[in-house]
């Protein structure tokens, strides 16, 4: 009995004892923070390529209505040309990506519209069972001038005062 008595008095301490504690709770701790800190990169770079395929398509819509007077077909195959281009120059990969260019043209006045999709591969992901995410984008760019872009353009350029007058250009 007095060996019993013994042991329990020396475990008594142990029970109470709260040192390395706050090795337990980092550990529990560190899993769901690692998590969430993994998860919020993955999303800053998907952030990150987002911008970098709109920034492709507005190059490529606005070089596509832009420079030299051509029918739709042509700018529709200058487009997806150029598309091809900008997407290989910017590091993305052209075989996994889809891209299409609409122009839609009345007279000289030029619409594209540019559109690209791209898989983007998570740093991440595997480890949730999610390796890549789709992104897509859509931008459109136009030659066509408004009656007041026109207006101010053509009092811009007025060589003389007369000009000026003649116009009406003092409210513009």
């Amino acid at each position: 009995m007095f060996l019993i008595t013994r042991e329990c008095k020396r475990h008594r301490g142990f029970t109470g004892d709260s040192g390395g504690s706050a090795a337990v709770i980092f550990a529990l701790a560190i899993l769901p923070v690692t998590i969430v800190l993994t998860g919020a990169l993955d999303y800053v770079r998907i952030i990150d390529f987002k911008r970098k395929l709109e920034a492709t398509a507005d190059q490529v819509a606005t070089s596509t209505v832009g420079g030299e007077r051509l029918d739709e077909s042509q700018r529709r195959e200058k487009g997806r040309s150029l598309l091809i281009k900008a997407l290989a120059q910017r590091g993305i990969d052209v075989s996994t990506s889809s891209g299409k260019v609409d122009v839609k043209q009345t007279g000289d006045d030029a619409e594209a519209i540019v559109t690209i999709e791209a898989p983007y591969k998570l740093m991440f992901g595997g480890l949730i069972g999610l390796p890549s995410v789709k992104v897509r984008t859509s931008r459109s760019a136009s030659n066509h001038a408004s009656d007041q872009e026109k207006r101010l353009f053509a009092c811009l350029s007025a060589e003389s005062d007369e000009d000026y007058e003649k116009l009406a250009c003092d409210g513009v």
